[in-house]
């Protein structure tokens, strides 16, 4: 997070996505059809 006014730096941070398969009871591969409005 940047202050448009100084530029300063307020706050930096990070996100993993974890798409969960209920059938497998596991995670699996993001679908492409997000993964590509994640690309964006």
């Amino acid at each position: 997070l940047v202050d448009n006014g100084n530029e300063q730096l307020y706050a930096e941070g990070y996100a993993k996505v974890v798409w969960f398969d209920h059938a497998s009871r596991g995670s699996t591969a993001l679908p492409d059809s997000l993964r590509a409005l994640a690309a964006e």
